[in-house]
């Protein structure tokens, strides 16, 4: 979330034909890339970057990979549960998707939408996603290691 003095900032320099992105939120431009998307977002929310990457399941080489830059556009399914693991909502995950070209999460798609009922509802658990899609006769999460 950015400080009101941020948004000013930005504010002060939008043009009227740019309002739209900044209403919808998809002002993203800030961010030079996913990198500095999450490493902003871990900052922000004083996170543990250890701890993170140990909820999100995924190979600590890729993470530390995608967090000091070497992995610029990690795969959807990877991103994923670095998210899961930040307790990123729903914008802000997508926000990092788009970072990545690698779509949104889209509620008509029945896999989308459990992750998607999992953020809303305060399910930031990487394995109980995993369970979920599971159950419902989905494949987990791909990248993700069993503890």
């Amino acid at each position: 979330m950015k400080s009101t003095r941020e948004t000013d900032e930005y504010l002060a320099k939008l043009s009227p034909s740019e309002l739209s992105s900044y209403i919808t939120g998809d002002y993203i431009s800030e961010y030079t890339d996913i990198t500095d998307y999450l490493n902003r977002y871990i900052g922000t929310h004083s996170l543990v970057l250890s701890d993170v990457i140990k909820s999100s399941l995924v190979s600590q080489d890729y993470a530390y990979q995608l967090f000091n830059g070497r992995k610029k556009r990690p795969t959807r399914e990877r991103l994923i549960p670095v998210c899961l693991a930040m307790h990123m909502d729903l914008d802000e995950t997508n926000r990092a998707l788009k970072l990545c070209k690698a779509g949104t999460l889209y509620s008509k798609d029945p896999r989308d939408a459990i992750i998607i009922v999992c953020i809303n509802t305060g399910i930031y658990d990487v394995m109980k996603v995993n369970e979920l899609l599971s159950v419902n006769g989905f494949e987990p999460l791909q990248g993700t290691v069993s503890i």
